[in-house]
């Protein structure tokens, strides 16, 4: 029920479900550190978290988590980017993602 002057009604329940739940942040898997770096993390099967390291750029940071993701999850992966963005990506539960995302940046010619 609203009441046309009430001031808290349009406060607690404004906005749409869409509204409501938007992401704080664009990328999956990234968040921003009080150091100004961007961490990537994902939650692999069996609820464990995997740290998957600090990045200069959300970019970057969204790369890694795209990399594990579909190194745990194969085809079905969630990805922040196109998945033909990552050719030859296997699925598997080993390897360091933080190694492959620099090395993919070194090979366009981006200095680390």
């Amino acid at each position: 029920m609203r009441t046309p002057d009430c001031l808290g009604c349009e406060f607690f329940n404004g906005g749409s479900r869409e509204e409501r739940r938007r992401r704080k942040n664009e990328y999956r898997g990234v968040s921003l550190r009080p150091s100004g770096k961007w961490a990537a993390e994902i939650m692999v099967p069996g609820k464990e978290r995997k740290w998957l390291g600090t990045f200069e750029t959300v970019e970057e940071a969204a790369r890694a988590y795209d990399i594990a993701n579909l190194r745990y999850r194969g085809k079905s992966a969630k990805t922040n980017f196109p998945v033909e963005e990552y050719p030859g990506i296997q699925p598997e539960e080993s390897g360091d993602v933080k190694e492959e995302v620099l090395k993919k940046r070194r090979k366009k010619g981006v200095e680390t």
